[in-house]
C-alpha cells in the first residue's frame, strides 16, 4: 500500500469515528402535555412572570413520535429547566397562546396549584412547538389576568443514550429523590423516572 492509501483509510477511520460520537451525544426533544383549570398571570419583576395553574391533571402526558406514556405531574419537579413551553389560556369566547421559557417551578403541598416563574419569549426557533408558536400573544400583555382553562405544552430534552447524562440530569435527580423521599415505594419511584432516563 502506498502512503496515500494509509492515508485515507485513517481518514475514513477518523470520519466514522467522529460521527459516531456526535450521534452519541445526540438529544430528544419530546412533547409534554398538561391541562389545568382557572390560572392567574401576574407580573414578578422587570422581565419574570408569575403563573399559577389550579387542579393541574395528575398525570403528564410525554409523546416522542412512536408513542405516549404517562407519568405523575410531580415528575415535572425533575425536570432539566429552563425549558421552552407554550401556554393556551381559555376563556369564554377567547382562546390565546403565549410562548414561555420556564425558569422554575413549584407545586403546593396538596397538589391543587401548579406555579410556574416564567419568562414571555418573543420567537420560537425550535421544532416541537412550532405548531403552537404560529399566532401568539406576548404574556406581559395578559398580566393580572384570570382564566377559565389552561393548556400548558413543555418541551422537554432528554438524552439518547443512557450512559450520556451529565451530572445532574433529570434522570439522575429524579432517582436520588426516590432513594432519598420514597424508600417504602422505591420500585413505583424509579419507574416513574423512567420517563426522563
Amino acid at each position: 500500500m502506498t502512503h496515500y492509501q494509509y492515508l485515507s483509510i485513517t481518514l475514513l477511520i477518523s470520519l466514522l469515528l467522529l460521527t459516531g460520537l456526535s450521534s452519541a451525544a445526540e438529544s430528544y426533544d419530546y412533547l409534554a402535555f398538561l391541562q389545568g383549570e382557572e390560572s392567574t398571570i401576574m407580573n414578578d419583576t422587570d422581565d419574570m412572570m408569575i403563573i399559577t395553574i389550579h387542579n393541574p391533571d395528575p398525570y403528564l402526558n410525554i409523546t416522542n413520535n412512536t408513542s405516549t406514556t404517562q407519568s405523575p405531574v410531580d415528575s415535572l419537579m425533575n425536570a432539566s429547566l429552563p425549558m421552552n413551553a407554550a401556554l393556551i389560556f381559555s376563556a369564554p369566547e377567547t382562546e390565546m397562546t403565549s410562548i414561555i421559557r420556564i425558569e422554575n417551578l413549584s407545586f403546593s403541598e396538596d397538589k391543587e396549584s401548579l406555579t410556574l416563574q416564567v419568562r414571555a419569549l418573543d420567537f420560537y426557533d425550535g421544532e416541537v412547538l412550532t405548531p403552537y408558536a404560529l399566532d401568539t400573544i406576548n404574556l406581559h400583555e395578559l398580566d393580572e389576568k384570570t382564566f377559565n382553562e389552561t393548556r400548558l405544552y413543555l418541551e422537554m430534552t432528554m438524552s439518547a443514550s443512557e450512559n450520556a447524562f451529565p451530572p445532574n440530569s433529570a434522570c439522575e435527580r429524579c432517582n436520588r429523590n426516590c432513594y432519598v423521599n420514597y424508600q417504602f415505594n422505591l420500585d413505583q419511584c424509579l419507574a416513574e423516572c423512567d420517563v426522563f432516563c
